[in-house]
């Protein structure tokens, strides 16, 4: 009787163990299958394999070790595809749990191409570029971050190249052709005109645009460049930024990777710890939360970053207490693709 009475209570610690025993097994197999994430840059070559490298790294402390996720890269190519559209269907031939886009037309080109996979972008206004409902409640298949600029950052843009670049008068506004955005066109223009710059519009679909309005500007003295975005026009800032420097025009822009590249200045909207708080929001994604009620996080800072050497090969003077003001200072131009 008294063995007849164990049963149960053997039976339950034997279930346990063997519970105990499988749970890794189990866990171990649910890793093995690695989650696959879509990555769409209007970067190319070094520039998108180390965003990839960078957002892997990122997801390492949010339990995502290396074999766990598997990424695919679409990028365009130098002398090849460079349609975001094209490039989105390229990449969505394969089957991805998540996408991950880089700039309003790559996150535009992800959404016509699929409104069932989570989206996870960076992008200037998600409502003006058609991708969400609002900011707090996106409604769709898109969340990230937006790097929508407040009021006083215009004026600032533009206060700043006037401290930078002597003289200036004329700036020409260069921004992808085939990229919506009325209202930060209008407000660009409204802060242009306060400061007292004449604002000349360069809508841009392809790259002798930009060689084309930089022959323009520089053909007038006091003429300067404001570089919204390289849309489809352009696969990397390098090339924008000598064909800049090869006409002697300085400019500016709202990227800091332009001034990285070689250009004069840079006024950015930046995101604390950014890549850590992507990561953060395709984790999310990852494990089950819905684009739609995750709401778009907004800048938390902005970023002056100078490059010396521009300067120099400018005939641009840069005082001491100008460099000291600049959060970022950088010291080389880097040669061009392509260039020996």
């Amino acid at each position: 009787m008294p063995a007849e009475r164990m049963r149960p209570a053997r039976r339950r610690l034997v279930a346990a163990m063997l519970g105990t025993l499988a749970t890794p097994r189990i866990a171990a197999q649910s890793r093995a299958v690695p989650r696959r994430i879509g990555m769409l840059t209007p970067s190319s070559g070094d520039r998108a394999g180390q965003w990839k490298d960078r957002l892997a790294a990122a997801m390492r402390p949010l339990g995502w070790p290396a074999g766990s996720l598997d990424f695919f890269v679409a990028a365009p190519e130098r002398d090849g595809e460079r349609d975001p559209d094209r490039l989105a269907a390229t990449l969505l031939r394969s089957p991805v749990d998540v996408l991950v886009s880089d700039g309003t037309p790559a996150t535009q080109a992800l959404h016509r191409a699929t409104r069932s996979i989570p989206i996870v972008a960076s992008l200037d206004d998600p409502v003006e570029a058609g991708v969400a409902k609002s900011l707090a409640r996106p409604g769709g298949n898109v969340t990230g971050m937006a790097n929508l600029a407040g009021a006083e950052y215009y004026p600032k843009q533009f206060e700043l190249m006037r401290a930078v670049i002597p003289n200036l008068a004329r700036v020409g506004l260069f921004w992808p052709g085939n990229y919506r955005m009325p209202s930060q066109i209008a407000s660009w223009k409204s802060f242009a005109g306060a400061s007292g710059i004449a604002l000349v519009e360069h809508p841009v679909t392809r790259f002798t645009h930009f060689t084309d309005g930089f022959a323009a500007l520089r053909s007038q003295a006091g003429g300067g460049a404001l570089l919204l975005n390289l849309g489809a026009a352009a696969s990397d800032w390098s090339r924008v930024v000598h064909a800049a420097l090869d006409a002697r025009l300085p400019s500016s822009s709202p990227f800091i990777a332009h001034t990285e590249a070689g250009g004069l200045m840079s006024y950015s909207l930046d995101h604390e710890n950014g890549m850590e708080r992507w990561a953060s929001l395709v984790d999310k994604v990852l494990r089950g939360g819905d684009p739609a009620s995750i709401p778009f996080e907004l800048p938390t800072r902005t970023t002056l970053a100078l490059n010396v050497a521009a300067a120099k090969r400018l005939g641009i003077g840069l005082a001491p207490q100008q460099l000291l003001r600049a959060d970022r200072v950088f010291e080389s131009v880097p040669p061009a693709e392509g260039r020996s």
